[in-house]
């Protein structure tokens, strides 16, 4: 059997209803030369039955069943262990790939052979998701770790990368800020050549994990998503200081907004001890809210 030239890779868990439009968007890819590994995290409801259904249907589609919820980073780790693409795809369960997606990423692979990972646009809800890079045309411009220390461009669903063994989903326990660890680690060691063609679609509702989440979630996995990637690799130490400055702004901003000044407080005079710090407007925004 001919390796497929794209490997396409979801995690589900408990996704039964909202799953099959994610499925349907990718079989129907104009680009069809591609395998479709769906990875069921020991969902509790009927999702491992409309997985097989769809692999009874259509022999590109692959079903992993893991036998204990383990996370979606884990469940795209044992996807991509499986795979046999020489380019490797994600597509999170509750989201969806327009019909160009696969055939863009292709039309960029041709464009720029020497590059080993690529990136598209991507819609929230149907609207174009906003970048903040304004020379950013249809023809690509390469994104490098300084374009992920104070944002995050992009998320899993935009990507496509390579198949080696040199990118993977590095901690495959963290449950919030997965993308972010995950685009610092691939820009740290690849340039991602990133064109401005929407190709997938991000759909917001209640269950999405970024809205279940509490405030003291939401910073426990920043920072430690920032501190594992600081452990991790070789940066110079005003590097390390604009991250975990940043990621402490940001933090403390996140608690103010949920009217955690006590919790928010404790972040916010760490931060003042790094000079970066006051460069930042989110710096000047938490000064507002903390007088509000």
């Amino acid at each position: 059997m001919s390796e497929p030239f794209f490997s396409v890779i979801t995690p589900v868990y408990n996704r039964e209803e909202i799953v099959v439009e994610t499925i349907l968007s990718v079989l129907k890819q104009s680009d069809g030369d591609f395998e479709y590994i769906l990875v069921n995290d020991a969902s509790a409801d009927n999702s491992l039955d409309v997985l097989h259904a769809f692999s009874k249907q259509d022999s590109r589609i692959r079903v992993i069943d893991l036998e204990e919820n383990s996370g979606r980073c884990f469940a795209r780790n044992k996807g991509l262990q499986e795979a046999r693409g020489n380019w490797i795809c994600y597509l999170d369960s509750d989201d969806i790939f327009y019909e160009n997606h696969l055939s863009t990423m292709r039309a960029s692979i041709n464009l720029k052979p020497e590059i080993r990972v690529f990136a598209t646009d991507q819609h929230i809800n149907g609207k174009l998701k906003h970048y903040r890079r304004s020379k950013l045309h249809e023809d690509g411009i390469l994104l490098e770790l300084n374009d992920f220390i104070e944002d995050n461009p992009l998320t899993g669903n935009q990507i496509c990368h390579a198949r080696n063994n040199t990118i993977a989903w590095s901690d495959e326990r963290i449950p919030i800020s997965e993308d972010w660890l995950f685009t610092r680690s691939i820009a740290i060691n690849y340039p991602i050549f990133k064109r401005a063609i929407p190709t997938s679609n991000l759909r917001e509702h209640d269950q999405r994990s970024m809205n279940t989440v509490d405030a003291q979630s939401f910073v426990k996995h920043n920072l430690h998503a920032a501190e594992k990637f600081i452990s991790e690799n070789d940066l110079s130490p005003s590097l390390r200081r604009r991250i975990q400055s940043y990621t402490l702004i940001l933090c403390t901003n996140v608690f103010l907004k949920n009217r955690q000044k006590k919790e928010a407080f404790k972040l916010f005079r760490k931060a003042l001890k790094m000079g970066k710090t006051y460069t930042y407007l989110l710096f000047y925004k938490a000064i507002l809210k903390f007088f509000l």
